[in-house]
């Protein structure tokens, strides 16, 4: 009996460590573009970068918990509609504007 109740404890405390994520909990904001993902980037300035030529806009948003993005010009974090520009000097960075604010995404 007390093997039993050990091992349903022991249950108990592993299982819980194990929860899903609520709705407070951050994810990481991504587009998926010619089969790559690019993830936004928080610590660096948009004046690092010149904004060229457009290069399409975003087709679908989905839930905030997906980050494995199925199809191309899909977001988990970016409004459909919205603008990417590339980058004069990086090929693996994109610009897109939210909210006034040019934002970075970076090729991961």
């Amino acid at each position: 009996m007390k093997y039993i109740l050990v091992g349903f404890l022991a249950f108990i405390l592993l299982s819980s460590g194990c929860s899903p994520r609520t709705e407070s909990e951050s994810y990481a904001a991504t587009m998926r573009i010619n089969g790559n993902y690019y993830d936004a980037v928080e610590n660096e300035s948009q004046e690092s970068y010149t904004i060229d030529k457009e290069i399409g806009k975003i087709e679908k948003k989905v839930p905030p918990t997906e980050s494995r993005l199925k199809e191309d010009f899909v977001s988990n974090y970016l409004d459909e509609g919205t603008v990417i520009y590339a980058s004069k000097e990086d090929k693996d960075v994109f610009l897109v504007k939210k909210e006034g604010v040019y934002q970075i995404f970076k090729r991961r």
